[in-house]
């Protein structure tokens, strides 16, 4: 950018004007911007000029997040969930599991909405208390045993997520083959970031089934 005070609009048009080859990933956008600037984001994704979309959503209940000073989420939670529907970009999205005072039904809250949006890429992420932080003096603090259980409920269903999504193209294997691959991938996914490296990577499909099939 050639003067200060660029906005973040500014940003992502500078940048996608620089060529039309030009395509970005946005990560670890807040909801608030993400849906404020969702014009433009319809925009870029719809030209094929965004290959990813983070968006910090870390709860599905209302109570956890405003405890996290969040406010509500489900204006930024329907967008994203169209866009989802409406284009071939790749959307991820983080929960955070075991926030002071997070009951069992806040929880499985969570796991409710990270079934229902449905994403390519999900991850689980354990509360972790921070020194000086507000929510490090919080009353309700999870104990570790408590949250590493959630956090392994919660990647199960993003693992079975993750195997709905690839058996819905898998429908050219005999089922045995089928089921066996599935399997696979469904351990592939649980440990993905339970057992993190630096070659492990996220499976997703950056093409359409239509597009796929097309170049059969």
């Amino acid at each position: 950018m050639d003067r200060s005070g660029a906005t973040f609009p500014d940003l992502l048009r500078a940048l996608t004007s620089l060529d039309p080859a030009v395509r970005i990933s946005i990560r670890y956008l807040e909801p608030k911007p993400f849906f404020k600037n969702l014009d433009l984001l319809r925009e870029l994704c719809a030209g094929g000029r965004i290959d990813l979309l983070y968006i910090s959503l870390q709860s599905g209940s209302s109570r956890i997040l405003k405890a996290m000073n969040r406010g509500s989420i489900s204006p930024a939670v329907s967008a994203y969930a169209a866009l989802r529907k409406e284009t071939n970009v790749v959307f991820y999205g983080n929960w955070m599991v075991g926030f002071p005072g997070e009951t069992e039904e806040d929880f499985l809250s969570t796991v409710e909405l990270v079934k229902k949006m449905d994403l390519q890429i999900s991850v689980a992420i354990p509360f972790s208390s921070r020194p000086g932080t507000p929510a490090a003096s919080f009353a309700g603090q999870i104990d570790e045993a408590t949250k590493a259980q959630r956090v392994a409920r919660l990647t199960d269903a993003i693992a079975e997520i993750k195997a709905a999504q690839f058996n819905r193209h898998l429908f050219f294997l005999d089922s045995s083959r089928r089921l066996d691959l599935l399997e696979l991938i469904r351990k592939a996914e649980a440990r993905l970031y339970a057992e993190p490296t630096a070659t492990q990577h996220s499976m997703i499909f950056h093409r359409s089934p239509e597009t796929m099939q097309r170049n059969a």
